[in-house]
């Protein structure tokens, strides 16, 4: 039998916690301050926020959705008619009550971004770390152009990232990516994601939810939903010039690298190689996800987590410390039989169990509660619950290790921006979990890397002015695309991950 080890936590932890959550929170409110001083000096118009605005106007007032410019830059509407209709409730605010709203409300979708991501990479979201990161992520190119123009890109990333990132058979799951690609077309690709990873019903909710999108605007608009998808949808000219350097898609790269404003099949072909690669890349690189059925029902021969025998001097599992009473107990002779290693041989192909179970010594904190500092499970079932401790009410529950979808989604998510006609900058809010992901997996100098492209601003700083942006030279092209070029490096570095795991193999 086992002793326990009893560590008394020390008051000094109880009172930093609040002076670390104090500081994040000043360091946020001076990063929120600094920036609508910025948006104030600069009389930041918002443009795509009254685009939005027109939009609603044109809905309640039955007007042309898509016959309308609005701004100086004489924008036009360019979404489907579902995502008008969302945008109903925009028209009822005068334009400096709507920049409030939309600078607030970014704010927030980014903390829960932030959020987000940590749950897609493993580490545990903790108050005083959400604020930091939102502080400091604010400042990314993509995320401060973002909210500078009034973009709605932080809540369709947050919409694909809470869909994505719940357990398999959750209730719904797909219809938030379904949501997200009636408003924005470029979500579609997580559809055939979820489909060529396996996971047909959650592909099917999401293709169903996004085909009722369509209805729906169908339905309250049929004029408009004719015009936009017979008409407008190729129009690709009404969204802005792909050459320039705010367009950061495939496109956008090869035109500049030309010279040519439409490259035509120059691009279409790299398109689509880079989209069924990528796509691929994507689905293999996901680890094996199971399905709502197999997560309900564990194969034959593996013993299911929640009803899993647990030795008397063996800590008490999450699941158990929070609802003592579904704690399976066995005796000392049965749970001796059930942690004797097997021979290899006797296993099913492909599978590998753990030949022991190491028991955890526990850690009795000043409050008396009894945490479990240290549990190994079996590495086929992916669970790792080192220095987990069974949350208090009002405190974040610490991550169960990275999500084997993190970079699938990920991977998915760039192709997508890649052969899109148009992305602009601040479509790439998608590098705030790729910072965060790479930051839990690789460690604080690739992240910096990424983090470091993201907040450069190169593509600014070199002459863009009318069509300077097709006579770049050679040294310069680089800087008009670096997110083209970390988004072909990101699925590059796939495909040698992919190699190396099918080797090990």
């Amino acid at each position: 039998m086992l002793q326990r080890n009893v560590i008394t936590r020390s008051p000094t932890g109880a009172v930093g916690r609040p002076l670390a959550t104090a500081a994040a929170a000043a360091l946020l409110a001076v990063s929120l301050a600094a920036f609508a001083a910025l948006c104030v000096l600069q009389r930041a118009p918002m443009a795509d926020a009254l685009v939005y605005r027109a939009e609603g106007a044109a809905v309640a007032h039955g007007t042309d959705l898509y016959g309308f410019t609005v701004t100086e830059w004489r924008l036009p509407a360019t979404y489907p008619p579902f995502a008008a209709l969302l945008f109903v409730p925009a028209a009822w605010l005068a334009p400096p009550a709507l920049k409030v709203a939309f600078v607030l409300g970014n704010a927030v979708l980014l903390a829960v971004l932030v959020r987000l991501s940590c749950r897609l990479a493993g580490l545990a979201a903790r108050l005083p770390a959400v604020c930091a990161a939102t502080a400091l992520t604010l400042w990314l190119e993509p995320v401060f152009q973002s909210v500078l123009f009034g973009q709605i890109n932080l809540a369709l990333v947050c919409l694909v990232l809470w869909d994505l990132s719940r357990p398999p058979g959750a209730p719904g799951k797909g219809v938030a990516v379904g949501i997200a690609a009636g408003v924005k077309l470029t979500p579609v690709a997580f559809i055939a994601y979820l489909l060529f990873t396996g996971r047909r019903r959650e592909a099917g909710t999401a293709a169903g939810t996004f085909a009722g999108t369509v209805l729906l605007g169908a339905f309250v608009l049929p004029a408009a939903s004719v015009d936009f998808w017979t008409r407008r949808l190729y129009e690709t000219g009404r969204i802005g010039k792909p050459w320039i350097v705010d367009n950061q898609s495939l496109q956008g790269l090869i035109a500049r690298a030309l010279g040519e404003p439409s490259p035509g099949p120059a691009w279409a072909l790299p398109a689509a190689v880079v989209g069924c690669a990528g796509l691929w890349l994507s689905c293999t690189r996901t680890a094996a996800v199971p399905t709502a059925a197999a997560a309900k029902s564990p194969p034959a021969g593996k013993i299911p987590y929640a009803a899993r025998a647990r030795h008397p001097d063996e800590a008490p599992y999450p699941e158990e410390a929070l609802h003592p009473e579904k704690a399976p107990h066995v005796s000392e002779a049965s749970h001796a039989s059930m942690t004797t290693p097997v021979p290899r041989a006797t296993h099913a192909p492909g599978t590998t169990y753990a030949p022991e179970v190491a028991y955890a010594p526990e850690v009795t904190c000043a409050s008396r509660t009894t945490y479990a500092s240290k549990t190994t499970y079996a590495p086929d079932r992916a669970l790792a619950y080192a220095g987990r401790a069974v949350p208090h009410a009002g405190r974040s529950a610490p991550a169960a290790g990275p999500h084997p979808d993190r970079w699938g989604v990920l991977g998915t998510a760039f192709t997508a921006l890649l052969v899109s006609p148009i992305s602009w900058s601040h479509h790439w809010v998608w590098c705030v979990p790729l910072i965060v992901v790479l930051y839990a997996g690789h460690g604080p100098r690739p992240a910096a890397a990424v983090a470091a492209v993201f907040t450069a601003r190169t593509l600014w700083l070199i002459p863009h002015q009318g069509d300077l942006d097709l006579r770049l030279p050679w040294w310069q092209q680089p800087l008009a695309s670096p997110y083209p070029l970390l988004g072909l490096l990101v699925l590059a570095q796939l495909s040698v991950s992919s190699s190396s795991a099918s080797r090990i193999r």
